[in-house]
């Protein structure tokens, strides 16, 4: 029965990718020249930046009211709406207005129909409207109404041995949704936008196949990475330079060329890796987030035995380098160096407990901290005064320029 399981698994994914195929060979448009621009991640940025000053006009500290007596723990992801912020925390996901009043929360652990025993990435329609969960080998879908979350619908995925899921995201506008997996070297596709009803709308094939080592296995903080800013969904694969967007017509286009050129991990090196070999690989050009915040792109970089962010500027043509690791030292309120970790409508967010805040006043780092404006400084300094140890965590927001 076990054999004739899999077979039959293997036939659904082969019948999903033709159907794919078909969709997008029947939905080509005539072929046109495009010009994909390319930075070369080797050479020397524009300039270097260190302070959020160089970067933003505005800082904001919005602490997460109570939510009764279960607290927001720690934070993995969040989502942002115009109207809401969703937090995901502890296999629950808590709903905030835009200022941090708690609204509800949706927390269904079980093993019954729209339960869960974990989520490992959710994400949130642009309306607002909808949620959708990844649960072992299924998507959950649930309907926000003025009272909570109500459970809509299951939709099966791929699952199992090469298809473990590394990104979760609708395309904005759309109730479509882009699915990443990580790689094990035998997938058929790593990246796949199918809709709200299961049907597949378009794959993107694996290119970078490769036979895995039999001495030790291989995982990377670089699989997938994607992200969507509200207004574009954006991804990159391991291997591959390109970072991807998908259009208002469904179709995946190249945005960006991140030329690392023989500095990057390639199939190769993961077919014959040992463990002497698998050290070497720490010391390659590995790029570890790619965040888009309207024209500007933002990636993580770690590269022999150091770590930074970058920026382009994309109409501008503009790169620049921060020189202070992942983070920005903030010069705008006088608050602990921000690190950007998601972004939504030309804002970056990120976020730290009230205990971290509480405790970072009493630093030299603080106590030295040099700001544009004192009285930004000041309402910072109350803000965090008037924090309990045990509140729930406080999120920074930064508006760019």
């Amino acid at each position: 029965m076990k054999a004739i399981k899999k077979k039959l698994d293997r036939l659904v994914r082969i019948i999903s990718c033709l159907a794919g195929l078909v969709l997008s060979l029947l939905s080509c448009t005539p072929p046109t020249t495009m010009i994909v621009p390319e930075v070369d991640l080797l050479a020397q940025p524009d300039n270097y930046i260190a302070r959020l000053s160089d970067i933003a006009v505005k800082v904001n500290y919005i602490p997460l009211s109570s939510t009764g007596d279960l607290p927001v723990g720690r934070i993995s992801s969040i989502r942002v709406t115009s109207e809401n912020i969703f937090v995901l925390s502890e296999d629950e996901i808590f709903c905030f207005d835009s200022e941090g009043k708690f609204c509800f929360r949706l927390n269904k652990l079980g093993r019954g129909p729209g339960e869960y025993t974990y989520i490992s990435k959710f994400d949130v329609d642009s309306d607002g409207e909808f949620i959708v969960l990844n649960v072992f080998g299924k998507l959950l879908f649930y309907r926000k109404n003025e009272s909570g979350f109500v459970y809509e619908k299951e939709l099966k995925i791929t699952s199992g041995p090469g298809y473990q899921l590394t990104g979760l995201n609708f395309v904005p506008g759309t109730h479509n949704v882009l699915i990443s997996y990580s790689t094990e070297g035998i997938e058929e596709y790593r990246n796949i936008l199918r809709d709200i009803n299961g049907d597949t709308l378009l794959f993107r094939p694996n290119y970078y196949k490769y036979k895995p080592s039999k001495e030790m296995g291989f995982a990377s903080f670089e699989e997938i990475l994607q992200s969507s800013d509200g207004h574009q969904v954006c991804f990159k694969e391991l291997f591959n330079d390109t970072v991807f967007t998908v259009n208002e017509n469904g179709k995946f286009v190249p945005e960006l060329v991140l030329n690392i050129g023989k500095e990057g991990v390639r199939p190769e090196h993961i077919m014959n890796l040992t463990r002497e070999s698998a050290e070497l690989l720490k010391k390659k050009l590995r790029i570890h987030e790619v965040l888009k915040c309207r024209d500007v792109l933002f990636w993580k970089i770690r590269y022999d035995d150091h770590k930074y962010f970058e920026m382009l500027k994309i109409e501008e043509n503009l790169r620049f380098r921060s020189s202070n690791g992942f983070s920005l030292i903030d010069d705008l309120a006088g608050g602990l160096d921000f690190e950007p970790k998601y972004s939504y409508g030309g804002e970056l967010y990120s976020w730290v407990d009230a205990v971290t805040l509480k405790e970072f006043l009493k630093t030299e780092h603080y106590r030295e901290s040099k700001v544009r404006n004192d009285s930004v400084k000041q309402d910072f300094l109350n803000l965090v005064y008037n924090l309990s140890e045990d509140d729930n965590p406080v999120l920074i927001v930064v508006t760019m320029k």
